[in-house]
């Protein structure tokens, strides 16, 4: 892929600001063929680094936390046995000595000893549910007990593994369905860790503004940092536990699309290639990097904390 003047003037800004190892804890891999309606081609760690490696100018390792892509049609039927495949085909990926480790995708009816025996599969490391596999067709108003079963807390709970949430309902964290959920649950299975993925998702920034000193801190909320745009939604995320809960992730391969996400009124929007009127767009990931930078500037971070946002976090998540 060849790289925007935009994505090269912000890479070059913030290129000095990088450690020499990352671990992304947010990605996504497929294999195109199982899954149609997925816009993505087959990916593999590989292409990974191939897609990514500009943008991470002098990174000289990188470990990956892999996540099936949560194909709306095709995962929300069991039967069809896609689920399953997708997390085959994630855990393939996993070979002995393997840095990466894999967070497969979990279905509102999978049952406690379905979700164990996923776990003990070798490289799980984590369990990733996501509201549009539920088979509901209003994610908006989608209570997240609706796609997070309470099965995976129990296993979570008893293994001490992360669990990746996409918060849904437009309010996301502030809604307050969704802030009495995590903070019951987060309370009571404290050994589990929950991870409330795109800084709890919000991209429209108020959303987590409004709601995160209301998070009741059990030591086991996490943030992941995967496409948002805006610096001063990262910095209330690491501020909130000092940056030790916070982890750097690109959300590849949606990171790889041109645009990125913004807080507009009330809500959000992406703004996207035709949205730029002339001006060359870079790349999600791109423009989620350098908010990154300017969040850590803003809240003048030292190298040990730029590395543990960036690794070390990760690294003692996911082992």
């Amino acid at each position: 892929m060849e790289l925007s003047a935009a994505d090269l003037f912000l890479i070059e800004k913030y290129k000095d600001f990088l450690p020499k190892k990352v671990f992304d804890a947010h990605i996504h891999i497929t294999k195109k063929p199982s899954l149609p309606d997925v816009p993505f081609d087959t990916q593999t760690p590989a292409d990974y680094k191939r897609d990514m490696g500009p943008l991470l100018p002098g990174v000289e390792e990188i470990r990956l936390n892999m996540m099936p892509y949560p194909a709306r049609r095709a995962l929300s039927q069991l039967e069809n046995g896609l689920r399953d495949k997708s997390n085959d085909y994630a855990f393939s990926l996993v070979e002995e000595g393997c840095p990466n480790v894999v967070s497969p995708l979990i279905h509102p009816k999978d049952s406690e000893e379905f979700i164990w025996k996923l776990t003990e599969r070798p490289g799980c490391r984590g369990l990733k549910c996501y509201a549009h596999i539920s088979g509901e067709q209003d994610l908006e108003s989608l209570p997240v007990d609706a796609y997070l079963p309470e099965t995976a807390w129990m296993v979570a709970n008893e293994k001490k593994l992360p669990i990746i949430l996409h918060l849904f309902r437009k309010a996301a964290l502030s809604d307050p369905d969704n802030l009495q959920y995590v903070n019951t649950m987060a309370k009571k299975y404290p050994n589990a860790q929950l991870v409330l993925a795109h800084c709890a998702r919000a991209f429209a920034s108020w959303t987590l503004m409004d709601s995160i000193h209301k998070l009741q801190d059990n030591g086991n909320i996490w943030f992941d940092l995967a496409a948002v745009c805006e610096f001063g939604t990262m910095a209330a995320c690491i501020l909130k536990n000092a940056g030790k809960r916070v982890m750097w992730g690109s959300d590849y391969n949606v990171g790889m699309l041109p645009g990125r996400a913004i807080s507009v009124g009330s809500w959000q929007d992406w703004l996207t290639g035709e949205d730029y009127k002339g001006t060359e767009r870079a790349l999600v990931a791109t423009e989620n990097l350098m908010a990154f930078y300017q969040a850590a500037l803003l809240l003048n971070l030292d190298q040990t904390q730029i590395e543990d946002i960036f690794y070390n976090n990760a690294v003692s998540l996911f082992g």
